[in-house]
């Protein structure tokens, strides 16, 4: 089974940190308690021993900064960090007793939203004031700010479904823009905030992601990718014009850009993925090998930014 272990390594971080609500993510065994079928994710019992890793990348909009997850005592517990865009300076934003994700930049730089457990949470740029914005009625994964501060796009999971909806920043006026009984994940706002690029399986067998665009309303779906591998992680680039996105065609897991139609496809690594454009479009952050890596946008100039000590 071609899966994306990207994607269900996200995926069992989301169920296990909603699921233990009240308790501390810990290496004991949990599986057996929680009625988690580890097996599925070809992860067997605990207890278990992690390696430190580097998530997620989040560049400020000024270009400055990057926030990002990490695990800082090897466990599965991920906190907020933020750095300097060429790796110096990097400071720790939460210490939580649950494991957190998907940190978001809000348009204006000012604020960073970000998954705890199964809530939305923000906080100020430097990790202060962290207050709770709204409790999805479902788990949810993949927040993504509109480029114009007002609203959010978000996936949330019931059974085996998974559909993309848009809340206002408030975490009013809830409404499902897919509308489809399949998996949709990841949306992903066009510059202008007129489109969502998102990933499903709603045309493929289950477990094969491709990528598909609809305008912000739900409405006009394409499907961008036709392939037999995975296709996820979808970025728009600043001027709308491409799309970077993580695929596990051809030699294993890399990066791919294509044009918004889902035509010139190319490969520009040779691993690595979940992209993320600089905001002047010249760069790209990405994950690789448990750190965090920048390139050029055509995909020369590969440099490590995260390292442990």
């Amino acid at each position: 089974m071609r899966t994306a272990y990207s994607i269900m390594k996200r995926t069992l971080l989301l169920l296990l940190s909603g699921l233990l609500l009240g308790s501390l993510v810990s290496c004991d065994p949990v599986g057996d308690d929680l009625g988690i079928d580890l097996e599925f994710f070809d992860i067997p019992p605990g207890p278990y021993t992690y390696s430190r890793i580097a998530s997620d990348p989040h560049w400020s909009p000024d270009g400055t900064k990057i926030a990002f997850i990490s695990n800082p005592d090897s466990s599965f517990d991920y906190e907020i960090y933020v750095m300097e865009a060429d790796g110096s300076t990097i400071s720790r934003l939460t210490d939580d007793v649950f494991s957190l994700s998907d940190p978001h930049w809000s348009p204006d730089g000012a604020r960073i939203v970000f998954n705890r457990g199964s809530s939305i949470y923000v906080m100020e740029a430097n990790g202060s004031n962290i207050r709770r914005l709204f409790d999805p009625t479902v788990p949810y994964g993949g927040i993504a700010w509109s480029p114009d501060g007002s609203k959010f796009a978000l996936w949330q999971h019931t059974g085996t479904i998974a559909e993309i909806y848009v809340v206002d920043a408030d975490g009013s006026n809830v409404r499902n823009i897919t509308n489809n009984a399949t998996n949709n994940r990841h949306p992903a706002w066009s510059p202008d905030g007129a489109k969502i690029a998102f990933i499903s399986n709603r045309d493929v067998s289950p477990g094969n992601w491709e990528i598909y665009v609809m305008n912000a309303d739900g409405s006009n779906t394409v499907r961008l990718t036709h392939d037999a591998y995975d296709d996820s992680f979808p970025a728009w680039s600043p001027d709308g014009s491409r799309i970077a996105f993580e695929s596990h065609r051809e030699s294993g897991r890399g990066i791919y850009i294509m044009d918004t139609d889902g035509s010139n496809q190319l490969r520009i690594t040779d691993d690595g993925g979940n992209p993320e454009w600089s905001p002047d479009g010249t760069q790209i952050a990405f994950e690789s090998q448990s750190h965090l890596f920048i390139m050029n946008a055509d995909g020369s100039d590969k440099r490590q930014i995260t390292r442990w000590n």
